[in-house]
């Protein structure tokens, strides 16, 4: 939802009570990368990434572009085993707009950074 293209394997943690007592750690180093714009080469033309580091779902031909609602609802209810998806998006969109609404009245962070992060997060709900 928040268009992290650099959510790898190293970005997800899992906390133990005991060896059969697993779960996943609060998400960390969570970055809107679909705002920003890079080069391949010097010179280069600017371009933005538009895709995740990992597929949502395993298979050859799944893709890594950023999903919709309904795939992240396919996601938790078949996947993470959640029985509420619709309301964990909600949650994370409630969230989402704090942040957000947090960042507006920020001057440190860029008006036009905001403005593209407003942007992309919009382009997922």
């Amino acid at each position: 939802m928040v268009r992290n293209g650099d959510g790898h394997l190293k970005n997800y943690g899992v906390l133990y009570r005991s060896a059969s007592e697993a779960w996943l750690a609060p998400m960390f180093d969570v970055v809107t990368t679909a705002v920003y714009r890079y080069a391949r080469y010097d010179g280069g033309p600017e371009l933005e990434d538009r895709t995740m580091a990992l597929k949502l779902f395993a298979g050859k031909h799944q893709t890594k572009t950023y999903p919709t609602e309904d795939e992240l609802l396919r996601f938790g209810s078949k996947v993470c085993g959640v029985s509420n998806p619709r309301e964990v998006l909600r949650r994370i969109g409630e969230g989402m707009s704090a942040a957000m609404r947090q960042a507006q009245g920020d001057e440190r962070i860029p008006r036009a950074l905001r403005t593209d992060m407003a942007r992309a997060w919009q382009m997922s709900a």
